[in-house]
């Protein structure tokens, strides 16, 4: 067991200098490449201290000597940071001169320069003592501010609750004369609402029956529409019996133009598109001039279901092509499609008007 275990050490220790003699060159070369990175940082700190320098920007150069003091030697670390120290006095920036002379003092504890950190911190602890003081002395001031400014808003108010109390008097005495005037202003004013409220009522008295008219004279067109009887439809009764050696052949008679369903439509819907049907195809034409393709297919989308309710072979293949998502694409065929649709309308209106 004991030199199994020796041979098991050796091994061990082989592998970790070969490892470490492997990774030798590579920790140079990082600490190479560091190192030029630590010096291109603090040259660009120097830089931009100089530039603080020459601006006369206090607190930027007190605080690019205090991070610049991080990453240079000790000694010029405690120059840069008397430095500081001393921009900060002089300056008259407490809070910076503060922080900087802690971190002087940390370093002066570091390098083992006891009696400097101690002076340090016995110069930390008096800036405190100051601040505090000035603090408390701006707090007085404003306490005292805040009490006179408290003092001078309650003698205006009070000042302004005797005029106030002045001005009450003095309305109270023309209270009752203002009140009588009023009640005379109040009875006029509700007897004119009363004859503006018969007016009205009046007014919409007639328009109702105006409505009430012009629906009695629409039912009763709607009513003769449905009696009456087209000129062209045929009545089919029963047929006689015929021997079915002679069938009879009755040529079907097909309308040169207009619609072909027109005269089984509903009567109501005759009504209603002999009613809308002008103002719907002259939106469609103004739409078409003014090249509203999305309201040309809006009016043709309004207009469809009654039209192919009148002739569904002429304008359900028609009005699909109009209304199609690539309509317009085609511009000829488009157009050419809403001049049929409008000639198509005008021959509906033109059968419907007789």
């Amino acid at each position: 067991m004991i030199p199994a275990s020796r041979c098991l050490l050796r091994l061990l220790l082989a592998s970790v200098l070969l490892s470490f003699t492997s990774a030798g060159p590579v920790l140079c070369q990082s600490r190479s490449q560091m190192a030029d990175s630590m010096k291109k940082v603090i040259a660009d700190h120097r830089v931009h201290l100089h530039t603080a320098d020459s601006l006369g920007d206090k607190r930027a150069a007190i605080d690019i000597r205090s991070r610049l003091a991080v990453l240079v030697k000790p000694k010029e670390t405690a120059a840069l940071l008397r430095d500081a120290v001393a921009i900060a006095d002089s300056a008259d920036l407490m809070e910076e001169e503060i922080v900087t002379r802690m971190q002087l003092a940390e370093h002066y504890q570091r390098a083992g320069n006891h009696k400097l950190a101690y002076a340090e911190a016995i110069r930390i602890v008096a800036l405190g003592n100051e601040r505090h003081s000035a603090q408390a002395e701006e707090a007085g001031q404003r306490a005292d501010l805040g009490l006179a400014n408290a003092t001078a808003e309650r003698d205006s108010l009070q000042r302004t609750w005797q005029e106030e109390l002045a001005n009450v008097t003095a309305a109270g005495s023309m209270a009752e004369e203002r009140g009588r005037h009023w009640m005379w202003t109040s009875t006029g004013i509700g007897v004119l609402f009363v004859l503006t409220l018969v007016v009205v009522l009046y007014r919409s008295g007639r328009s109702n029956q105006r409505i009430r008219t012009e629906l009695g004279a629409l039912r009763a067109e709607i009513t003769a529409l449905k009696e009456q009887r087209p000129t062209n439809q045929v009545r089919v009764g029963a047929s006689p019996l015929v021997p079915l050696s002679e069938p009879i052949v009755v040529p079907v008679a097909v309308p040169a133009s207009g619609p072909s369903q027109l005269v089984e439509a509903d009567p109501v819907v005759l009504a209603m598109f002999r009613k809308m049907g002008p103002e719907r195809l002259a939106t469609l034409r103004d739409a078409r001039t003014r090249g509203d393709h999305p309201k040309v297919v809006r009016v043709v989308h309004s207009l469809k279901p009654q039209l192919v309710n009148f002739d569904r072979d002429r304008f359900t293949d028609l009005c699909a092509r109009i209304t199609a998502t690539d309509g317009p694409a085609n511009e000829v065929r488009w157009s050419a499609d809403l001049d049929a649709l409008e000639k198509g309308i005008s021959e509906v209106l033109s059968g419907i008007g007789h």
